[in-house]
Formats: C-alpha cells, structure tokens, sequence
C-alpha cells in the first residue's frame, strides 16, 4: 500500500496485541449484536445496494449486515492487518464481501460507487484533519441520493468527567468529537438532511446524512 500515516495509527484496542481480544470487551461493554442491529436499521438498506464499512475492523458488522441484507455488496475497510485477518475469517461464507487494507482519508474507489456508507467507532481513533479528509472521501465516494450512518463519540460537554472515564482512549483524538465536529464536518462537506442522535449511553451517537440530487 502506497500511503501510509503521518498520525499515529491506533489500532481496535489500542495495541496491536489486544487485537485478539477487541469483540470480547465490545460484547462485554455492551456493543454487541443489539447495538450493531441498531445501526444495520438506522438506514434503509435494498438488495441490490453497495455498501461500505469505513474501519471495518474484525468484521462484526459487516457479518450482521450481510445476515440481515444478503444480496448487498459490501465492501469494508480498515488499516490495522490483524483485525482484517480476523475479519476474513469470520466472513469467509458471505458472497459479495470484499477486505481492504486502507485508510478513510484516502479511499481507494471511484466517485460515487457507493450506496451506502456505515463507519462505527472509527471516528474517534482519527486526528481532527483526517476526520474531516475522511468525511470529504466519503461524501466523494457516495452515489447521488446515497446515505452515510457514523457511530461514534459525538457532542457533549464537561470534557474532563469524559477524559477521566476514557483514559485508554487518546483523548487529543476524542476530543474534537466532543466539540461536535463530525455533524459540523458532514455540513460543510454537502450532506444534507444531518442527524445527530444517542445511540449507546449519553455519549454514543449515531450521525446521519445524505448526498441529495443536486436538482
């Protein structure tokens, strides 16, 4: 792969030895199949769309996804190579299930391929500049009338309560999420009809918009 970060990448959980054990402590904190049912149903979903799962990590919920809506095809990417590893395996019997190793802020698709993009818990493993180039490649990538769904820390006040329940998160990485740059980010980039809503606990939130016809 030609590019690589000039960030520093973090990988699922943090350090790339714990990768192993990322789905337990997600299931364990509460984002299981439930959570990951509610963003499968945040969007409608046809048989014949293409969809994209930005930091597809191990793979849950492109597993979910293609249990629920077969005849999509769904392509996920992600940069950390021990998740995909685990997410090819978990997804070997799916047709139409494509693994990239790769980067939000540089997505390596032609304009408007996508009916559908989803990113979950993604968003807060990015520095505030690529948030906002990941944003723009995902507006770039989406067909016209197509949907984007991010799961994600969102806005919220009293940053420090947050940094302190957060401490194995790198908090210089959340917090512009907390600022409320995600929503301010899909606005400025041209999606419309934006969303932002709790999904999981107060701060979880799931933001939603559209790339409409330009009439």
């Amino acid at each position: 792969m030609a590019y690589e970060p000039k960030y520093d990448y973090i990988p699922p959980f943090e350090f790339h030895p714990l990768t192993r054990i990322y789905d337990f402590v997600l299931i364990f904190a509460g984002f299981g199949k439930k959570f990951r049912e509610k963003i499968v149903n945040s969007v409608e979903i046809k048989n014949a769309d293409k969809v994209l799962d930005v930091g597809c990590g191990t793979g849950m919920f492109l597993k979910l996804l293609k249990e629920k809506h077969d005849g999509v095809e769904a392509i996920g990417i992600d940069p950390d190579k021990g998740a995909l590893e685990i997410a090819t395996k978990r997804l070997t019997k799916f047709k139409d299930v494509k693994l990239i190793r790769g980067f939000g802020e540089t997505l390596p698709f032609e304009d408007e391929t996508f009916d559908i993009v989803f990113s979950t818990l993604a968003f807060h493993h990015m520095p505030t500049d690529i948030k906002q180039k990941a944003i723009k490649e995902i507006f770039r990538v989406l067909k016209k009338g197509g949907k984007l769904a991010i799961v994600d820390f969102g806005t919220a006040r009293h940053h420090r309560f947050y940094k302190i329940i957060l401490f194995w998160e790198p908090f210089e990485y959340i917090k512009s999420n907390l600022d409320g740059v995600i929503t301010k980010f899909m606005e400025e980039v041209g999606f419309k009809n934006v969303q932002e809503d709790s999904i999981k606990f107060p701060i979880i939130h799931l933001f939603r918009g559209e790339k409409l016809f330009i009439k």
